[in-house]
């Protein structure tokens, strides 16, 4: 932050509070810190998060509805990918091997 004046309000408040805790019940935290956000850019915030926790929280539903297929199988030693298949119906397997054949 540039402005001196925020930077004396900024430091002003973090002195008012014990602990990061109290901090996020002062009025204007949630300001504050999207505001910090917006000055670094999502990319220099998410470099400094694990992948766990960016992972953290999110729908599992949803990250798969994000990855193709492909991607999914991709990861897999030969021993999941059988299991994976074995599991699917039996209608499914059938389709999978004739594509196999047909390819």
């Amino acid at each position: 932050v540039n402005d001196p004046l925020a930077l004396r309000w900024a430091q002003a408040w973090i002195r008012k509070a014990r602990t990061m805790e109290d901090l996020k019940h002062l009025e204007g935290f949630d300001d504050l810190v999207q505001e910090f956000i917006d000055s670094l850019g999502v990319d220099e915030l998410l470099r400094r998060v694990t992948p766990e926790q960016r992972l953290a929280g999110l729908d599992p539903d949803e990250l798969l509805r994000r990855v193709t297929p492909e991607q999914r199988l991709a990861g897999l030693d030969p021993e999941q990918l059988t299991r994976a298949l074995r599991s699917l119906p039996p209608e499914v397997q059938e389709r999978i091997r004739k594509n196999l054949r047909d390819s």
